[in-house]
């Protein structure tokens, strides 16, 4: 994105959400960019790139929650300067990233700032399929990590895939439209944890059993 058309960008992702409202879709949050650091072969930002946008230009976005920065490795250097800088904080609601080979630990200044963490894109499995139970049991355990990392969001990318929870009817994963063995992992913390629960409890590796536990009232 040209320097000298941030404000414009910022009116395009308004202008979007707005399309998106009145067509029936309220966009409960909306990123900046997908993976601004991880290639030139679309657009990319640099951390200080990123931090003059989110300080300068985010708070025109209106009627959404804004995140940023959407890190393919959930990199510290592009989300602290942000966190740091009391403008580009203030315009920022939801810290966001990628777990591509790092970033799957908690974040301390995040929760200091008072802002939510979420993991907003993963896949693997994708040279087998999703009926593989040595590809659907590591994803359990990644998202158990992630609430042990303290985010409150696991996002798959993507739904419908031979790799995902849902089949898209090739490479031996069941029948379109069926729920794949990962799908059925993915089941059982949406089924369990409901929107508005709290993680209370976290362990890993007690007797090889990992375990998180949720309520949704703290007060009891």
């Amino acid at each position: 994105v040209r320097y000298d058309m941030y404000d414009k960008y910022a009116a395009h992702l308004n202008s979007f959400n707005r399309y998106m409202k009145n067509n029936g879709v309220n966009i409960y949050g909306l990123s900046v960019q997908n993976e601004p650091d991880i290639t030139d072969s679309w657009t990319s930002w640099s951390a200080n790139e990123m931090l003059t946008f989110m300080k300068s230009y985010a708070n025109a976005i209106e009627g959404t929650k804004v995140m940023a920065p959407e890190s393919f490795q959930f990199r510290r250097e592009m989300s602290d300067p942000i966190l740091n800088d009391s403008a580009a904080c203030a315009n920022t609601d939801i810290i966001c990233g990628h777990l591509y080979g790092g970033g799957l630990y908690s974040y301390p200044l995040a929760a200091k700032k008072g802002k939510e963490v979420w993991m907003t894109e993963y896949l693997s499995g994708e040279k087998s399929n999703a009926n593989d139970w040595s590809w659907a049991f590591p994803v359990a355990k990644q998202m158990h990590e992630v609430m042990q990392a303290g985010m409150s969001s696991y996002v798959w990318w993507y739904l419908v895939r031979f790799y995902g929870p849902i089949s898209d009817g090739t490479s031996n994963s069941g029948n379109k439209g069926d729920v794949t063995k990962k799908g059925f992992v993915m089941s059982q913390f949406s089924r369990f944890i409901r929107p508005g629960y709290h993680v209370v409890k976290s362990t890993s590796s007690r007797n090889s059993v990992n375990v998180t536990a949720a309520k949704s009232d703290l007060s009891k």
